[in-house]
């Protein structure tokens, strides 16, 4: 079965993408050598892992006035949190 016209023309726009690329991140060591299977140019790919090193952070005691005030956050609950939306990781 040949391939569609669509799907060709997106092969060809990324080889092309691919040639001028001098860097690419990868957040997956498994998806490096994957795109290094199809690629090569090992050199150019660099893997930043997904997540947060927990011993730099802990929960602050008490919030940071200034940065309540600038933003109206007094009396406010502040939660942040980091998540991925990939259901397969290595």
């Amino acid at each position: 079965m040949g391939r569609s016209l669509p799907i060709y023309h997106m092969r060809k726009i990324q080889i092309l993408l691919h040639r001028r690329t001098k860097k690419i991140i990868s957040d997956t060591h498994s998806f490096k050598s994957e795109l290094i299977e199809r690629w090569g140019e090992g050199h150019k790919i660099d893997v930043v892992l997904n997540g947060v090193d927990l011993s730099k952070y802990e929960p602050a005691p008490n919030k940071d006035d200034v940065f309540t005030e600038q933003y109206e956050l007094t009396d406010k609950f502040i939660d942040g949190n980091v998540v991925n939306l990939n259901s397969v990781k290595d």
